[in-house]
């Protein structure tokens, strides 16, 4: 054998390998095969270059004439999602906040700055009436049920201790009541959609607020222990679960909506703006200012894993979900004048 090696001109390149090694080389193929990556949760699917430079707000989606409202500085740009283009720009005083639309009056809401809700017609897109609230206007959520809108007023424009939450009739058009609660810094509002109650951010006392959507009252305070400015909020109805997102630290909180304690927490993308709830695939999406969404699976009510970390762009903390198109909307605010604002449209992945 070893003469007719030596004849051989490839005789160097020939090695024996050692049974072990052919082990250890059968496994890493193997291992690497088991391992290869899934896809990621979310794809993106479309980039809506907006015509306008500066910080964006908030949006949400006309699905009937797929159109995109999104409130920014002192305009609301209207977006023709088919096309990608902006079709109309709606100047308003008082920087524009957050929206919503009640399908009964065919109307969108939305808060402004300066301390006012605005009724806007979707068709012809002018304003049809404005409700002076006095004090800056932030959050704002629909109650279907009793066709009302909650605005969230921080205490900045009412005093430095109390906000309030104020009601307003959408099909009357007029004031129903407020509420007047302890703490100068109010947070997002989510409301259920069939069920008797409604919960606050409270972030300058570190509480979530629960309120009596029938008796339009704050009829409990939870304390949150694991982390402060307590700012986004979304709900799990099905299985009584709230989902919070806290900046210090950045962190993920689960509370069990029966007994108002926290079942779970995970560390999360930073300085949080937005998060949601896909019921559908049991996911929570968290989008940071530091331009990464956080994917969250929903193992169990009270077990969850971060299965992604899908990247955006810095100033990209303000997002939308929507569920009937399950798709997320994530609003990037361009940082310089020269730069165009943008909205990415991701896609749920299975």
């Amino acid at each position: 054998m070893n003469r007719v090696m030596a004849h051989c001109p490839h005789a160097r390149r020939v090695r024996t390998i050692k049974p072990h090694r052919l082990l250890i080389a059968l496994f890493c193929a193997v291992s690497g095969t088991a391992q290869t990556p899934q896809a990621a949760p979310l794809k993106l699917v479309q980039t809506i270059r907006l015509q306008v430079s500066g910080r964006l707000n908030h949006m949400i989606v006309d699905r009937l004439n797929d159109r995109a409202f999104v409130t920014r500085n002192d305009t609301v740009e209207v977006v023709d999602l088919r096309t990608a283009q902006t079709v109309a720009s709606i100047t308003n005083p008082g920087r524009p906040g957050e929206l919503i639309y009640f399908k009964k009056c065919d109307c969108i809401a939305y808060s402004t700055s300066s301390g006012a809700l605005r009724i806007l017609n979707p068709n012809t897109l002018t304003a049809e009436e404005e409700f002076a609230l006095g004090g800056g206007a932030g959050s704002v959520a629909l109650d279907p049920q009793h066709g009302l809108v909650y605005v969230a007023q921080s205490g900045a424009g009412v005093d430095k201790q109390h906000s309030r939450i104020t009601f307003i009739d959408l099909m009357e058009r007029k004031k129903s009541g407020q509420i007047s609660v302890e703490g100068g810094k109010l947070g997002q509002v989510v409301l259920e959609h069939h069920g008797p109650r409604g919960y606050v951010n409270d972030t300058a006392t570190n509480q979530v607020l629960v309120i009596d959507l029938n008796e339009r009252r704050v009829v409990e305070r939870w304390n949150l222990s694991v982390g402060v400015e307590n700012v986004s909020l979304a709900l799990d109805e099905n299985n009584h679960r709230l989902l919070v997102g806290s900046r210090k630290p950045d962190t993920l909180i689960v509370i069990d909506t029966i007994t108002g304690k926290a079942v779970a927490h995970l560390p999360s993308t930073s300085d949080v703006d937005d998060m949601a709830y896909d019921a559908k695939l049991r996911r929570i999406y968290m989008s940071g200012n530091d331009g990464f969404v956080d994917v969250f699976q929903q193992e169990g009510p009270n077990a969850y894993s971060h299965i992604a970390r899908i990247p955006t762009g810095s100033g990209a903390g303000k997002s939308k979900w929507v569920p009937e198109q399950d798709r997320l909307y994530v609003e990037m605010s361009s940082r310089k004048p020269s730069e165009k604002a943008q909205v990415l449209v991701f896609e749920s992945v299975e």
